[in-house]
């Protein structure tokens, strides 16, 4: 068993072409793509994927994640929001 904690890592940022209030599959998402990016083979190739969102602000969710592979379990908690903090006003996300 493996217990991961990925809240404050540096994953992917991207440019959003949508409002700044997250939903529930904008969460999923985004938590998907930092854990494939974050954790490559591991992530990519395990199984019973599964995502257990809360929103923490119209912008955020606080996601708890698990997936296995082989013999081990991965699990822990991912946050993604949206966040303007770009000097031309473009709205990006980070997780």
């Amino acid at each position: 068993m493996v217990l991961l904690v990925v809240v404050g890592l540096s994953a992917p940022t991207g440019a959003l072409g949508f409002s700044q209030s997250m939903t529930y599959s904008d969460a999923v998402n985004l938590s998907e793509q930092t854990l494939s990016w974050r954790f490559k083979d591991a992530y990519t190739n395990g199984y019973g994927q599964g995502f257990r969102c809360q929103r923490t602000s119209d912008s955020s969710f606080r996601c708890g994640v698990g997936w296995f592979i082989g013999d081990l379990d991965y699990f822990g908690k991912v946050a993604p929001y949206f966040t303007d903090e770009a000097p031309d006003g473009t709205l990006y996300w980070r997780c």
